[in-house]
C-alpha cells in the first residue's frame, strides 16, 4: 500500500518488548481497514526487538522503521513517529498491546461519519498477574462512565474521560500540526498534557461502546508501579501539567481554558502525593515545586469548582499531610490523617482506621478500608441508608407517594402526596421499636422523605404570550383514551411538560401518562428531539409506539432532517409546528398528515404557573445545593449557554442551565420542581444571554431583557420568528453581543427556594 493513499498513521514506539512485538505487529497487518501506514521507532533495545522488526518489515511493506542510535523514552519516540506521518489521521499503540481486526475501521469510521475531531474505544485488559484489587481500579478508570455517541467537546465530558491514555483514541493529524502538539520529552505520564492540549483545540468528540484495544497489563509497568507506590517519577505528574500551561501560553489560550489546567492540576498534584512512595524528600519536592507555582497564580472561577480543588491541594493535600488529628505517645504520632479532593483517610500507625470516598451520587465510609461503616446511596427512586452494610432506612418513591423502610424490608411508613390513610396513622403509631420520642421520629422520618415547600413567585412582572388554542384544542378533543407521552430531556423538556399538564388541566383533557405497552391514542410532548443526526437513540423508540398506534397527535415541535418519522406519517397524524421552518419541510413531503402551525407549549405558561407548591427529594436538594454557590457568583448579566452538541459556537459560558437538571419519565413533580428551578434561577439577574430556546422563553415571559444567540439547526431564530418577535424585550444576535441592556427587575428567589429547602 503506497503510503500516500493511507487513511491512518499507527505510531508503535518498540523498547525490550521481544516477548510482545509479534503478536503486536500481527493485529496490525491483519487490520480491515487495509490503507493504513505503521511507524515503529525502535528505541535501542538489548533484546530481539529490533531483528523481530526486520523480519515484519520485509513481511508488509506498510510498516516503515526508524531505528534510535541512542535511547530517547516513550514520548521522544511517539513525537517522532508525529514528524513522519503522512495520513489525515493519527493512532498509538504500546507494543506490549494489541488491536482487534476492526479497530482502525472503526475509529476512522467514527470521526468520518460524525465529523469528529477525536474518537475514543473502551479496551480489553489482558492480566499476566491477577491482582483482584487492580480489577475494580481499571474498570473505573477505563470505564468513560458509559458515555456513547457524538457529543460537543464540553467541560462535563472532559470530566467523563478518565482514561487519560494516548493509545485507545484516534487524532486528526492537521490539528496535531497546527497546534504543534507533542509530548514533553523526557517525562512519563506523557499522556496528560498530550490530552490536554488536545482536547483544549477539539470540538468533537466520538464515544464508540467497543472494546477494540487489548491492554496488557504487566507487572512492571509504569501504570502498576505507580499503583503499587514504588514510582519514583511521580514529580512527573506535576511537571506534565506545567507542560500544558506553557503551550496554553504559548497559544493564547489560557484565559479560555485555564479551568481545564486547574482540573487537571488538581489532580496530578492529587495522585503524586497519593502513588508517592513514602519518602520525605519526594514529597518535600512536590510540596516545594507546587507552592511555589500557586502563589503568584489565581484559579478561575469559571463554575467547575476549581477554587475548592485548590483549597484542598493548599490546606489538605499539602499543609495537613503533617498529623493534625493525633494523639501522642512517645512524642510520635498515632493517628494522622490524610486529604485528597475526593478520599479523606485516618491512620492508626499505618493502619486505614477510617476513610471516606466522596461523591456527588454516594459517599462511602469504611473501617480499615474494608467494612462499611456507614453509606448513603442514590439510585434511581431509591435512596439508601446503610451502617455496617445494613440497610437501615430505604426510601422508595412511587408515582403518588414515598415509602420508608427499616432494614431494607419492614415498612415503617407510606407518605401519599394528597392525602393520609389509614396504612400512614398505623404505621407512625406502631414505631415501637424506635426509643425515641414521637416528634423526633417524625422529624427524622421527615427530613428523609420528600420536603414540601410553600414557595411562589411575585408574578407581577410575568407578561403572558397570547396564543389561539381553538385548533390545538379542536384536535384534542376529538381523541379518546389518550395516553400523553412527554419528550424527555433537560429542564427546556420539563419547562413544556409543565405548561402542558397545566393546559390539559384547565381545558379539562382527560389523558393518562405513558407507563408502557402500546398505547391506541399518543399525545407526544413537542421538543426538538426530531433531529436525525443528534437524538437518533431517543426517538426511535417512540417511533415503534407511533406505527402501531390508531391516532397520534405531536405537539409543537421542530422537524430537522428528519427522514425516519417522514417515512411513518400518514392520516392518523396531526403534527404541530412551532416555527415555519418545519412547517414548510414537512408541507413539503406530502405523507398525508395534518400539518399545523403554532407556538411552541411552554407559551400556554400561564401566572399559575408560578404558583405550584414545591415537593423536593433528596437529590433535588442535592441539585440546589451545588448550583447555589455556582449562581451566587454570577453578576447580573447572565450567560446561559449550552455545551452539548446543539451548541452552534464556542463561547464561554457561566452556566448551561437547561442541562442542569432532567426527567427521563417527566412525572407531574418533576416537572414541577425543574420549572420552578428554572424560573428561580433566571429570575436571579436582570438580563439573560442565552442560546438555550426554553431559557429565554422563561426570561422572556418574565419580563427580563433577552438576547437570544441561535443553536446549530436554527430552531432559536424559527421560534423567534414565529412567536418572540412579539416582545420588545427580546433581541436576536448573530454574533455574541458585547454591548446589552439591563431591565431592572430581579429577584433572590433562588436564594429563597435554597433557604426554604433547607429550613423545612
Amino acid at each position: 500500500m503506497d503510503k500516500k493513499y493511507a487513511k491512518v498513521s499507527i505510531i508503535v514506539p518498540v523498547y525490550n518488548v521481544e516477548n510482545y512485538l509479534a503478536r503486536c505487529l500481527d493485529s496490525l497487518i491483519s487490520q480491515t481497514l487495509k490503507e493504513i501506514e505503521i511507524i515503529c521507532i525502535e528505541d535501542m533495545s538489548t533484546d530481539h526487538s529490533a531483528s523481530i522488526l526486520r523480519h515484519y518489515e520485509k513481511k508488509d511493506n506498510r510498516i516503515k522503521t526508524v531505528y534510535n542510535t541512542k535511547n530517547k523514552g516513550l514520548s521522544t519516540c511517539r513525537n517522532i513517529g508525529m514528524k513522519l506521518a503522512e495520513a489525515p489521521y493519527i493512532m498509538f499503540l504500546d507494543s506490549d498491546d494489541q488491536y482487534l481486526p476492526d479497530m482502525c475501521y472503526e475509529m476512522y469510521h467514527a470521526v468520518e461519519e460524525n465529523n469528529s475531531d477525536i474518537a475514543v474505544c473502551n479496551i480489553h485488559i489482558l492480566y499476566e498477574t491477577i491482582n483482584m484489587s487492580s480489577f475494580e481500579m481499571d474498570n473505573n478508570y477505563f470505564s468513560n462512565h458509559g458515555l456513547s455517541g457524538t457529543y460537543a467537546v464540553t467541560g462535563e465530558i472532559i470530566n467523563k474521560v478518565t482514561n487519560i491514555v494516548a493509545w485507545n483514541k484516534i487524532y486528526k493529524r492537521s490539528i496535531l500540526e497546527k497546534y504543534h502538539i507533542r509530548f514533553p520529552d523526557g517525562l512519563i505520564y506523557e499522556s496528560y498534557p498530550f490530552w490536554g492540549e488536545y482536547i483544549s483545540v477539539a470540538d468533537k468528540i466520538t464515544f464508540l461502546d467497543k472494546k477494540l484495544y487489548i491492554y496488557t497489563r504487566r507487572e512492571r509497568s509504569i501504570m502498576s508501579l505507580t499503583l503499587n507506590k514504588t514510582n519514583d517519577r511521580v514529580m512527573d505528574y506535576i511537571k506534565s501539567c506545567f507542560y500544558f500551561y506553557a503551550w496554553l501560553i504559548k497559544n493564547n489560550l489560557w484565559a479560555k481554558k485555564q479551568w481545564h489546567f486547574w482540573q487537571m492540576f488538581a489532580f496530578c498534584t492529587s495522585a503524586a502525593l497519593s502513588y508517592m512512595p513514602q519518602d520525605d524528600v519526594i514529597y518535600k519536592n512536590i510540596y516545594q515545586v507546587t507552592d511555589r507555582f500557586l502563589k503568584n497564580k489565581s484559579p478561575a472561577l469559571l463554575g467547575f469548582n476549581c477554587r475548592r480543588c485548590i483549597e484542598l491541594i493548599r490546606k489538605h493535600q499539602l499543609k495537613e499531610r503533617s498529623p493534625q488529628i493525633y494523639v501522642k505517645l512517645f512524642h510520635k504520632p498515632l493517628v494522622t490523617g490524610t486529604h485528597s479532593i475526593s478520599l479523606t483517610v485516618f491512620y492508626f500507625v499505618k493502619i486505614p482506621v477510617l476513610s471516606i470516598k466522596y461523591s456527588p451520587i454516594q459517599s462511602k465510609y469504611r473501617l480499615f478500608g474494608k467494612i462499611n461503616v456507614f453509606q448513603i446511596n442514590m439510585k434511581g427512586t431509591k435512596t439508601k441508608y446503610s451502617v455496617f452494610k445494613i440497610p437501615v432506612i430505604k426510601i422508595i418513591k412511587k408515582e403518588k407517594y414515598r415509602q420508608v423502610k427499616m432494614f431494607g424490608f419492614l415498612p415503617i411508613l407510606k407518605l401519599f402526596d394528597n392525602k393520609q390513610d389509614f396504612y400512614y396513622r398505623l404505621c407512625q403509631k406502631s414505631l415501637f421499636f424506635l426509643p425515641i420520642k414521637k416528634r423526633l421520629k417524625q422529624n427524622f422520618i421527615n427530613n428523609l422523605l420528600r420536603r414540601k415547600v410553600k414557595f411562589t413567585f411575585n408574578s407581577k412582572n410575568f407578561m403572558p404570550f397570547q396564543t389561539d388554542n381553538t385548533v390545538l384544542l379542536k384536535e384534542l378533543k376529538k381523541l379518546k383514551n389518550i395516553t400523553y407521552i412527554p419528550n424527555p430531556g433537560n429542564l427546556g423538556d420539563c419547562l413544556i411538560a409543565k405548561a402542558t399538564y397545566d393546559f390539559f388541566a384547565q381545558n379539562n383533557i382527560s389523558y393518562q401518562l405513558y407507563k408502557g405497552g402500546q398505547p391506541e391514542t399518543i399525545v407526544y410532548g413537542g421538543g426538538g428531539i426530531w433531529v436525525k443526526d443528534l437524538y437518533l437513540k431517543s426517538f426511535s423508540k417512540i417511533l415503534k409506539l407511533m406505527q402501531k398506534a390508531q391516532k397520534i397527535v405531536i405537539l409543537p415541535s421542530s422537524v430537522y432532517d428528519c427522514p425516519f418519522l417522514v417515512n411513518i406519517l400518514d392520516q392518523r397524524f396531526v403534527v404541530f409546528c412551532r416555527e415555519k421552518q418545519t412547517f414548510d419541510y414537512l408541507t413539503a413531503q406530502k405523507t398525508g398528515a395534518k400539518i399545523i402551525l403554532d407556538h411552541d407549549m411552554a407559551f400556554r405558561m400561564t401566572a399559575q404557573t408560578f404558583q405550584t407548591p414545591l415537593t423536593v427529594t433528596p437529590e433535588q436538594k442535592l441539585l440546589l445545593t451545588k448550583m447555589y454557590p455556582v449562581l451566587k457568583r454570577i453578576n447580573s448579566k447572565v450567560q446561559f449557554l449550552r455545551k452539548d452538541v446543539e451548541k452552534s459556537n464556542s463561547y464561554e459560558s457561566h452556566y448551561d442551565l437547561s442541562s442542569a437538571f432532567g426527567s427521563r419519565k417527566m412525572p407531574y413533580q418533576d416537572v414541577c420542581f425543574a420549572t420552578t428551578l428554572m424560573l428561580a434561577a433566571v429570575d436571579l439577574f436582570n438580563t439573560v444571554i442565552t442560546d438555550r430556546l426554553h431559557v429565554g422563553i422563561a426570561a422572556a415571559l418574565m419580563g427580563k431583557e433577552v438576547y437570544l444567540l441561535d443553536n446549530s439547526y436554527k430552531k432559536v431564530s424559527g421560534v423567534y420568528a414565529r412567536s418572540l418577535s412579539q416582545y420588545g424585550n427580546i433581541h436576536l444576535c448573530d454574533k455574541f453581543p458585547l454591548k446589552v441592556n439591563s431591565a431592572n427587575n430581579k429577584t433572590d428567589n433562588f436564594y429563597q427556594l435554597v433557604r426554604s429547602v433547607n429550613h423545612v
